[in-house]
């Protein structure tokens, strides 16, 4: 589902932001995989709260999914 947004800042617009679930996700996947982040971080609650503030249409998805994200990744 896309949502575009824009918002307004003085007098300047910004331009329209198209939310999109399945790039959020691969980004969600990639910085896990940088960083070696643990697959329980999408349990944690400070996490949970950090990306509903950042985007509330975001679905986080589980670590059973998340790792399946990540083993195909790995594949391609």
């Amino acid at each position: 589902m896309l949502r575009l947004r824009s918002k307004n800042i003085g007098d300047k617009k910004l331009e329209s932001h198209a939310f999109n679930q399945e790039k959020s996700r691969h980004k969600l996947v990639e910085m896990i995989v940088m960083h070696e982040y643990p697959l329980s971080m999408v349990d944690h609650l400070g996490f949970r709260h950090f990306t509903s503030g950042l985007n509330p249409d975001f679905q986080i998805v589980s670590r059973n999914a998340l790792r399946s994200d990540i083993l195909m990744m790995f594949e391609y």
